[in-house]
């Protein structure tokens, strides 16, 4: 049964509840001085820290942790609806904690504190070892299902298999004693790829709806304007309940939540040549051609792919001005003369895939980026879209970055006492024309 507390003036169900083969502790909100989870796009396993106070060790008198991987702890937290209403945004997790650190105080042993660094329950099952003998074929996506069926984790069964495939010899993989099943999950979804018309692209594994699938992230970026994926509208400056028409603007799709929706802080960043010079390269693929019998390369080049991408990840948003346009910081010397040479197992044409795909995420990721802090809201996930306008009507070069739609890649909701605020990562691949 869940308690009630008040946050950000608001409230809020949870349960808060520790747990191993000893028993079951419960602890109430005012226990909990603080705690971040963290939602990253780039994993589908949430993490995170609790602080819990600890006056004069109370807990281990309660309470006492196993140590072997068993202990596990609960959190739920969700806005309380008017009514017997239950809100669907809820943020729920069983995590298993990995370590703990105690805070003694010098003064009093009234103010002593417990940390607990938590992973997700289905993250720490993973790394169970990998049998030795075990053998995976067949296309990536398949692999993938078949090892989160084994430890009988829910799966999309209409998950996506990809176009990488792990063939006989020597593709294989001959794990390591310490190899353990995290290891080739991360291995197989390193060199996963979906043919997207002509442009190999990434896909990531997610839990949606409570089911683990792959995400083709140019699917994501060609739906983001429906319903379910534009999530939020924010505003860079005065509360607001409506948006005007700064020409930077993408047209509306979510609402504003009033009150919630003002971004208290910001950190813009633009991508320098520090990131350009070490990933937008031109690459030559060496491998060996088993017909022909000897050394071949197979170029991927940087103009190519680049116009490929637009297509997918930059000509599908707007904004109200007009059309839009791609954010690349290339230059012709780099475009036409900078290669690196990379080498991988397996078929040449393949990992030239392998390595096209990984470019696109290098375009789409390591592009501009911005981190905002404001008041929580359990809504809030990596992998939406967030939209975010101006009232101004102006239209200086400041705002053909900073506003329009951003994709989300990480979200850490973050509560000290009775505050709660998110602190979220996105990034967007185009800017405003001119």
């Amino acid at each position: 049964m869940a308690d009630i507390t008040e946050i950000n003036g608001a409230q809020y169900e949870y349960e808060y509840k520790l747990s191993n083969s000893l028993g079951e502790f419960k602890l109430n909100d005012g226990m909990i001085t603080g705690f971040d989870i963290q939602d990253n796009f780039f994993s589908p396993f949430l993490s995170g820290v609790v602080t819990v106070s600890n006056p004069f060790n109370f807990i281990e008198s309660e309470f006492l942790l196993q140590g072997d991987g068993t202990d596990i702890f609960y959190i739920m937290l969700r806005p309380k609806l008017k009514g017997n209403k239950t809100s669907k945004h809820v943020l729920e997790q069983e995590f298993v904690i990995i370590g703990e650190q105690n805070l003694i105080d010098d003064g009093t042993a009234l103010k002593n504190k417990k940390v607990y660094f938590l992973d997700s329950k289905d993250a720490y099952a993973l790394r169970a070892v990998f049998p030795y003998s075990k053998k995976y074929r067949g296309k990536g996506g398949d692999i993938i299902k078949d090892i989160l069926k084994a430890f009988e984790f829910p799966v999309n069964e209409e998950m996506e298999p990809g176009d990488f495939i792990v063939k006989d010899n020597p593709e294989f993989i001959i794990p390591s004693l310490s190899y353990r099943y995290s290891d080739l999950l991360y291995y197989i979804l390193q060199r996963y790829y979906y043919i997207d018309g002509d442009l190999p692209v990434k896909g990531f594994l997610r839990k949606v709806d409570n089911e683990y699938t792959i995400q083709i992230i140019s699917k994501l970026y060609s739906e983001n304007n429906n319903d379910e994926n534009v999530i939020e509208t924010f505003t860079s400056e005065d509360i607001a309940s409506t948006q005007k028409s700064n020409p930077n603007n993408h047209p509306q799709k979510a609402d504003i939540k009033q009150y919630i929706s003002v971004i208290n802080s910001n950190d813009f960043k633009t991508p320098f040549t520090s990131i350009s010079n070490a990933f937008y390269m031109n690459t030559l693929v060496s491998g060996y051609n088993p017909i022909l019998g000897e050394s071949e390369l197979v170029e991927v080049r940087l103009e190519e792919t680049r116009d490929k991408w637009t297509q997918k990840f930059v000509d599908v948003f707007k904004s109200i001005g007009g059309g839009v346009q791609p954010f690349l910081a290339l230059n012709d010397i780099k475009i036409g003369k900078g290669f690196k040479i990379l080498r991988l197992p397996g078929n040449t044409s393949d990992n030239a895939k392998i390595i096209e795909a990984g470019l696109v995420n290098d375009f789409t990721f390591l592009n501009m980026q911005l981190n905002i802090t404001v008041v929580g809201d359990t809504e809030r996930q990596a992998g939406k879209f967030i939209d975010i306008f101006k009232l101004k009507n102006e239209n200086n070069d400041s705002d053909k970055k900073m506003l329009g739609r951003w994709f989300i890649t990480s979200v850490r909701h973050v509560k000290i006492l009775n505050t709660y605020r998110n602190e979220i990562s996105c990034t967007k691949t185009y800017t405003g024309k001119g």
